[in-house]
């Protein structure tokens, strides 16, 4: 809600900086809502590879996969209520279109796929669902593989049956993917630096 005060605080400002020249009709919309959702990550939200060798690690194309992580994720809301959920990259584009591992000297080292495993919403199992449209429709999806929303902006992932299924909290794990360029210098230690913001967004 803060981010909603703000952006209004601006908006009105803007409005009365004007008025002595002309005048315009501001109009003002939106749903006050008491339900509050919130989400926690295992491990704090951190995934940490230790020192790892790309000697041994499996080759994909022009890459090293690195192994397959996964974090618990807890989404518990103080009333049932339908969301989604939208991934931001916070990488500055590193991952070209997907998550990124940040950068080493200006090159991307690589990528991360954020991945779900079958969640229970208030206990029963139900299906991951994605929207391209910003929620106005939906399809279900086997791991639904999120996507970064600079590049993805109406991409949302949500859990339900054909549609989402408003629920009071939601368990499932994160799985994560890491992907690392090959052609790296690898003669010196390389810093993974991938970060992602996982947001709540309610429909």
């Amino acid at each position: 809600m803060k981010k909603s005060v703000i952006t209004l605080s601006i908006l009105l400002g803007l409005a009365c900086s004007h008025a002595m020249a002309s005048t315009t009709e501001l109009t003002i919309t939106g749903t006050l809502t008491p339900t509050a959702c919130t989400p926690l990550l295992g491990n704090n939200g951190v995934v940490d590879y230790g020192r790892l060798s790309v000697e041994g690690l499996p080759e994909i194309g022009s890459y090293y996969e690195l192994p397959v992580k996964q974090l618990s994720l807890t989404i518990e809301c103080n009333a049932s209520t339908s969301f989604a959920l939208i991934g931001t990259d916070n990488t500055n584009g590193s991952g070209s279109g997907s998550f990124g591992l940040g950068k080493h000297n200006n090159q991307d080292i690589g990528q991360v796929a954020l991945q779900f495993t079958p969640p229970q919403l208030d206990g029963i199992t139900r299906t991951i669902l994605v929207s391209e449209d910003a929620g106005q429709s939906w399809r279900a999806t086997a791991l639904g593989a999120m996507k970064p929303s600079q590049t993805y902006p109406d991409h949302r992932i949500a859990f339900g049956d054909t549609t989402p299924i408003a629920g009071s909290n939601l368990s499932t794990n994160l799985i994560v993917r890491g992907l690392v360029d090959k052609s790296l210098p690898y003669n010196d230690d390389i810093q993974l630096a991938g970060s992602a913001t996982l947001e709540v967004f309610y429909l």
